[in-house]
């Protein structure tokens, strides 16, 4: 897979991941739960659930 060097794409992705990191912790400061919130998050981004959860925890090629 060949490397990404526009640094234009390579912030819009790290606001994208930012972004459900944000979500994540909106839905779980209403007292949803970890299920809810995830299935939340598939639905609008279009991720899957491990992608979504390595996001989170910032692990892998997620970490920043």
């Amino acid at each position: 897979m060949p490397r990404i060097k526009d640094q234009r794409v390579i912030l819009s992705k790290a606001l994208k991941r930012q972004a459900i990191r944000d979500d994540f912790e909106a839905l779980m400061n209403d007292g949803r739960t970890m299920k809810y919130a995830i299935n939340k998050l598939i639905g609008k981004y279009g991720y899957s659930e491990s992608t979504i959860y390595q996001i989170i925890k910032r692990i892998g090629k997620y970490q920043e």
